[in-house]
C-alpha cells in the first residue's frame, strides 16, 4: 500500500499543469477502456482514483469532491472514460479533478 501511495504522491507531482509532461504509475497508466473492461480491473482502477484524488487534495487549498463521496468521484471519472475510452486514466482523473475544483465541488 505504500508503495501505491508513492507512486500516486509521485503522479501528482509530476502533472502540476497540463503544459507539463505528467508520468504515472501503475493503472494510472491503463486506457479508460482497460480500466472499464473487467470488475477487477475496475476495483483497481477505483483503488488507483482514490489515492491519486487523496494526494491531489493534500496539496490542495479546498477539499475537492466534497459534495460527494469515493463513489461518487469515481463516477464521474468512469463518465468521462466511456466518452473518450482511449483516454489514460491518469489523464482523465486529473481532468475530473480540475473540473470539480473549477466548480467549487
Amino acid at each position: 500500500m505504500q508503495i501505491v501511495v508513492a507512486a500516486v504522491l509521485l503522479a501528482f507531482m509530476a502533472c502540476r499543469s497540463t503544459a507539463e509532461p505528467m508520468m504515472a504509475f501503475g493503472v494510472g497508466n491503463s486506457s479508460c477502456a482497460e480500466w472499464l473492461s473487467k470488475p477487477e480491473h475496475y476495483s483497481t482502477g477505483f483503488t488507483w482514483i482514490m489515492g491519486f484524488w487523496t494526494g491531489r487534495n493534500m496539496q490542495a487549498p479546498a477539499a475537492v469532491g466534497r459534495t460527494t463521496d469515493g463513489h461518487g468521484v469515481a463516477a464521474e471519472v468512469e463518465n468521462l472514460c466511456r466518452q473518450e475510452p482511449s483516454s489514460i486514466l491518469a489523464f482523465a482523473a486529473k481532468r475530473v479533478y480540475e473540473r470539480l475544483e473549477a466548480e467549487h465541488r
